[in-house]
């Protein structure tokens, strides 16, 4: 890793990352806490900087050093400056300035986007997204495609719950669902809705498979139902009102790989 001096301007700039609206001029993000930006040196996302304080660096270096290359840039940064960058009330004093790997839905290519992938609609909780990361991930899907209305990748709240399994699997952004979900179809694609309640119990898949989630508050809009090859919902005891989201999104990965269980 390359020390180099950090410029008030840099901190000034990177500091603005922490709005959504930045990030997307900028098309950068800020990740934070060592484990995660471990996953994002793993990754094949650039990093255009790696800031740690004189703590952190003695703490973690020589983990950091194993997942960086030579010319990762390294910046040396005092608490205060470091406080004013970080979105988290204990940190672990590392941050890293990355390219924002996330695709436009426009430029979905059929060739490369896999035989499993996720369909999110309306996902306004970030920890939410994140966990439905994770699991896409641990499940072996092969991208994930979210709509207009969901929050971005780019959170630092999804960043986090993902633990960094983002940069580890194609997000493409800003998909509309009743014209790609057509266009899964005719691509030979299995479109699965998962439902609170009134579907089949979900079962192994062996052909080309998307998964459909909406909002765990408000499911997904009726519109959308008429156009999926079938629902599925898991059954329960009903002692509880409901499954959570990302739980119920991950035993439907589950049930996609191995079966009923």
């Amino acid at each position: 890793m390359e020390n180099t001096p950090l410029t008030g301007a840099q901190l000034k700039e990177w500091g603005k990352l922490k709005h959504a609206k930045h990030r997307q001029v900028a098309g950068l993000l800020l990740v934070e806490g060592k484990k995660t930006v471990v996953e994002l040196l793993k990754s094949e996302v650039a990093v255009i900087a790696l800031l740690c304080t004189d703590t952190a660096r003695e703490k973690y270096g020589a983990e950091l050093q194993s997942s960086a290359t030579d010319k990762t840039p390294l910046f040396r940064i005092g608490e205060k400056q470091f406080a004013a960058l970080s979105q988290e009330v204990n940190s672990e004093g590392i941050i890293a300035v990355a390219n924002a790997p996330f695709i436009p839905a426009q430029a979905i290519s059929w060739d490369g986007l896999g035989k499993s992938v996720i369909l999110l609609q309306n996902i306004s909780d970030p920890g939410n997204l994140g966990a439905i990361i994770r699991s896409a991930l641990w499940f072996s899907f092969d991208a994930i495609i979210s709509g207009d209305n969901s929050v971005s990748a780019g959170n630092h709240k999804v960043i986090k719950a993902s633990v960094g399994g983002l940069f580890h699997l194609p997000i493409y952004e800003g998909a509309n669902f009743s014209k790609l979900i057509p266009s899964l179809l005719a691509q030979d694609y299995a479109v699965i809705a998962g439902m609170p309640s009134g579907g089949k119990p979900p079962r192994k898949q062996e052909g080309k498979i998307a998964l459909l989630f909406g909002s765990e508050a408000h499911g997904l809009h009726k519109e959308m139902l008429p156009l999926v090859s079938e629902r599925w919902s898991i059954g329960g005891t009903g002692k509880i009102d409901s499954l959570s989201l990302p739980q119920a999104a991950a035993i439907m990965m589950y049930a996609c790989r191995y079966g009923s269980f």
